[in-house]
């Protein structure tokens, strides 16, 4: 299954976070900036996708055309807004609703709608790691030797660390293994 994720604007950073966490983990994702890409992508989906929309407001137009493209494809949409963007999308497989206190005219910036669905976005990614957890963590071990920042490990490139069979933690000296 492929995760897609629909959003714009200041929502594209914790967006694009979450679809590297779900590469990290194993999920085959996606998070389009551009709008045709978008529009292309919710016109090329079908059920074995699954799609998460994100609007603070769920004023977003662009969401208001593509919404329909999904359903009319079958694809499962879960929403990230709040309860007034849940009033104007109705009929979505899923709701994480964020807090509206946030007056939309009257901020410097998005501060608290930004943490809002950031949080909505780490809980989300929790379940679905916790869902498959042996086959997420077994994917994330076996790709921190090609993602590992220079210098951080002693492995070779491609290599992975051999693990001692009683305790599951990398050779002394090599740091933690993700189970500790």
């Amino acid at each position: 299954m492929c995760i897609d994720i629909y959003t714009q604007s200041h929502n594209l950073y914790p967006a694009q976070m979450f679809c590297d966490r779900l590469l990290s983990a194993g999920r085959n994702a996606t998070c389009h900036e551009s709008p045709e890409r978008l529009v292309r992508t919710a016109l090329a989906t079908g059920a074995n996708h699954a799609a998460v929309a994100i609007s603070y407001s769920g004023l977003n137009q662009q969401l208001a055309t593509l919404l329909p493209i999904l359903a009319e494809r079958g694809c499962p949409v879960v929403f990230i807004g709040t309860a007034v963007a849940q009033r104007l999308h109705p009929g979505l497989t899923a709701y994480l609703t964020v807090s509206d206190r946030e007056h939309l005219q009257d901020r410097i910036t998005q501060f608290a709608s930004h943490i809002a669905v950031q949080y909505a976005l780490d809980a989300l990614y929790g379940c679905l790691f916790a869902r498959d957890y042996e086959h997420s963590i077994e994917f994330l071990e076996r790709s921190l030797p090609y993602t590992r920042l220079p210098g951080s490990d002693d492995a070779e490139p491609g290599q992975a660390h051999p693990r001692s069979a009683e305790t599951g933690t990398r050779p002394s000296g090599t740091g933690p293994s993700i189970r500790s």
